[in-house]
């Protein structure tokens, strides 16, 4: 068997030459930006890659893909032949060695020589053809995975060790392919041997082309054990523990108008080692989300903590979540429940498009959108608003093609084209890749784009590698320690790694993992091309990327993203030399067209300005002006300038220049302006500067107090009017009059003058008016005017 590389820690490396060059970068057009109170930082990043586009798919394992990559039988569905150069270390069952069995070669995993098989007397691991596309799904639950692996406590010397020999009897489906014959199929129906079977290139066809052009792994994991949920949320996450369970009667609590909830200690087997007091443990299986109006079961799930939507919104960064079926089919009102009901076809007819385990958002009150509100606009698509960031598939098609793709995007297939088996398969799912992918390829935003190609567990199908246990947990079932008794507690594998001292990170029981090898393709112009990493990496590592990217900083409180066993996706990316290619598949997955397209050039800008100080209202206003500089001279495009995050002007680049003129009514105060430059090009990166501070002080004022008469009788009013003015702007606010030291009356100001009436007593009065000045303008007092009373 092929060793596997582990955890070299190819992280994102911050400072070459072409890095370094576009870390500015902060917006894909001119408009990107909106007014705010902080600036739009979707596109400061660490590396080139400005968006990331996450296709997150369904139950499958790698095995289940590519046991004989890049090898397919071509003798059904679309024909695949690999390219010459395609890398022989890859971890395949094809490709796998044992000199201890009578096979004694590579390639002995698809007989009968193989463990799985051999232990129940079955047959060999089988292909399944273009015509058996749709089968049931398999068994993929938190324990039975654990005990598909059957942990040997013997083996390595009384080291231990996994034998993968028992998928057999512990997770696999009953029947057949759903579409097969018995004379097509060579299956006995009865036999359940199915679980091991694996597609080639001829069904999945487009996985192997973008494998072939792209980069791929086949040491990336499902981080712990369990299906669907589990995955969904290590996403997001990296954290299942934090869940506390719920009970619905599917009603709306019309004092709070969120769904009615009441917690309870019986997770059933969606969570595990729930705390009898909080009710809070850990998600094993797939609860629904408590904070989704669509939701339907018997367990509902609440997480705690943070998730990345939640990070992203801190650095004010623009992110979604786009999923088939999320448009409700009836709309919520403040008494009853938001309905999901509409459907997709596929191979097995019409299919319910929304699955509310699939959605990993909607478990965090955050990041939720109960009532699936749409958003009230395209601009609002990835950016707060009523929609909170969720939205309907299709919203992600329109975006792109308004221009308003956000940063970070994770995309969910309707559930007929999300690969599960049972309501999906590699055809339907293949088309929902290559419809997305071939859009995102021909967008303007392709040059700075990392499309992602992952998948939330394995659905229990066979593959061969064993893994090593990181992230320990020892849960016997019983109840203990304030904890109720659970069905899904550990299995030898992760008891016995918890003896042996490996971590429980977090201190949380049961997300053991992890569990199971999964496919990873990132499809880029900066993807290494036709290359095969051996990185470990896992969902999580799709979340540690972002966070390096847009410099997040990390969730905590246990999460995975903490985890040093893991490598981001850095090593299946090259940003010193990209490849640049450009590969548009059709619906079957063959080739329509590859091209070379011109990734993004780097750009500069600086920002300095004439004066770093003005006063309120001066003619002598400080100029800003922007310097672009491109990497073959200065590029053509508009500069757009921001004012502590509001745009306040925009000026055309003319021979790599751009300026702004302050306004001379610019507020008293500190300013901080910066720069976006938007090329005219898709080709040449945007940029933007840094911050330049300008303060603007406050004006004089003058105040000029004048009377209608210096001596009065008394019992007669006198008028007086003062008159206030200031360089540049009409003084507005009140001022007070004062005779000595007391205040004896106050007018507002209109049109820079107040006007007093007042009765004094006998005698002499020596009156002053005192400006009380204002945001912009400096206080004042005026002349004395002195009045005599007879």
């Amino acid at each position: 068997m092929i060793s596997r590389l582990r955890g070299r820690r190819a992280r994102i490396a911050v400072g070459s030459a072409v890095v370094a060059g576009v870390a500015a970068v902060t917006c894909g057009a001119a408009g990107v930006f909106s007014a705010s109170a902080a600036p739009d930082n979707s596109l400061v990043t660490t590396t080139p890659i400005k968006h990331v586009v996450v296709l997150f798919s369904e139950n499958v394992s790698f095995d289940h893909y590519f046991a004989t990559y890049p090898n397919a039988a071509n003798t059904d569905g679309t024909t695949f032949i690999a390219a010459s150069n395609t890398p022989t270390n890859i971890d395949t069952e094809a490709n796998a060695t044992s000199s201890g069995t009578s096979a004694g070669s590579k390639g002995y995993l698809l007989t009968t020589a193989n463990p799985d098989a051999a232990s129940v007397g079955g047959a060999a691991p089988a292909r399944l053809t273009h015509a058996q596309a749709l089968t049931t799904s398999q068994g993929h639950s938190y324990l039975p995975e654990q005990q598909a692996m059957d942990w040997d406590a013997a083996a390595n010397n009384g080291n231990g060790g996994a034998k993968m020999d028992d998928f057999i009897s512990t997770q696999s489906g009953t029947t057949a392919p759903v579409n097969a014959t018995s004379s097509a199929s060579g299956y006995t129906f009865s036999s359940p041997s199915i679980v091991q079977d694996y597609y080639d290139g001829n069904t999945v066809t487009g996985l192997w082309n973008y494998a072939q052009n792209y980069a791929m792994s086949d040491n990336s994991w499902d981080a712990g054990f369990g299906p669907s949920t589990v995955g969904a949320l290590n996403l997001i996450s990296g954290q299942t523990g934090h869940s506390t369970a719920y009970t619905s009667d599917n009603t709306r609590d019309s004092s709070t108008g969120k769904r009615s909830l009441t917690k309870t200690s019986n997770g059933a087997t969606a969570i595990s080692s729930i705390n009898t007091t909080t009710d809070v443990g850990t998600t094993t299986g797939d609860p629904t989300p408590a904070y989704d109006d669509c939701s339907d079961g018997s367990t509902y799930a609440g997480q705690a903590g943070k998730n990345v939507g939640d990070l992203l919104n801190s650095k004010n960064v623009s992110w979604g979540w786009f999923q088939g079926g999320f448009a409700p089919s009836t709309a919520a009102t403040n008494s009853t429940l938001a309905v999901c009901g509409s459907t997709t076809p596929g191979l097995d007819g019409e299919v319910g498009a929304y699955s509310p385990h699939h959605n990993p958002f909607e478990y965090y009150a955050s990041t939720a959108n109960p009532k699936h509100t749409a958003p009230a606009s395209l601009a609002e698509v990835g950016h707060d608003g009523q929609a909170n960031h969720e939205y309907d598939l299709s919203y992600f098609d329109e975006a792109l093609d308004a221009g308003n793709l956000p940063a970070v995007s994770f995309l969910k297939a309707p559930r007929a084209q999300d690969g599960h088996p049972g309501n999906s398969d590699p055809l339907d799912e293949q088309a929902f890749f290559t419809s997305e992918i071939n859009t995102i390829e021909q967008s303007k935003y392709w040059p700075s784009t990392a499309i992602v190609i992952a998948y939330d567990d394995s659905d229990g199908w066979y593959d061969h590698v064993a893994p090593i246990i990181t992230n320990s947990s020892n849960d016997d079932g019983s109840a203990k320690n304030g904890h109720s008794a659970s069905t899904e507690h550990d299995g030898a594998i992760c008891t016995s790694a918890a003896a042996a001292g490996v971590p429980a990170i977090g201190d949380i029981a049961d997300r053991c993992g992890p569990s199971q090898r999964l496919p990873l393709l990132v499809i880029s112009p900066y993807s290494k091309q036709n290359y095969v990493s051996h990185d470990l990496t896992s969902q999580v590592s799709v979340l540690q990327f972002i966070e390096d990217n847009w410099s997040t900083g990390k969730i905590g409180a246990g999460s995975l993203d903490a985890d040093t066993s893991t490598d981001n996706l850095a090593d299946m990316l090259n940003f010193a030399a990209p490849q640049q290619n450009n590969l548009v598949l059709n619906a079957d997955g063959s080739v329509q067209s590859k091209n070379t397209v011109k990734i993004q050039s780097a750009s500069v800008v600086s920002l300095a300005a004439s004066k770093t100080s003005q006063v309120y209202g001066s003619a002598a206003t400080s100029k800003l002006t922007a310097t672009v500089k491109g990497e073959v001279g200065p590029p053509s495009g508009k500069v757009e300038f921001y004012d502590n995050g509001t745009e306040v002007g925009t000026a055309t680049v003319a021979a790599g220049k751009a300026s702004y003129t302050l306004s001379r009514t610019l507020s008293a105060g500190k300013h901080s302006f910066y720069s976006v430059f938007a090329p005219s090009s898709s080709t040449v990166a945007p940029a933007k500067s840094t911050i330049v501070t300008v303060t603007v002080a406050q004006a004089a004022s003058k105040s000029a107090l004048k009377t209608a008469a210096t001596s009065v009788k008394k019992g007669k009013k006198d008028s007086l009017t003062d008159a206030v003015t200031a360089a540049g702007a009409v003084p507005t606010g009140s001022v007070s009059l004062y005779d000595g030291h007391k205040k004896i009356s106050s007018a507002s100001l209109h049109s820079g003058r107040a006007t007093f009436s007042i009765s004094l007593a006998r005698g002499k009065h020596s009156l002053v008016a005192k400006y009380a000045g204002g945001t912009n303008l400096e206080p004042s007092n005026s002349n004395k005017v002195t009045i005599t009373v007879k």
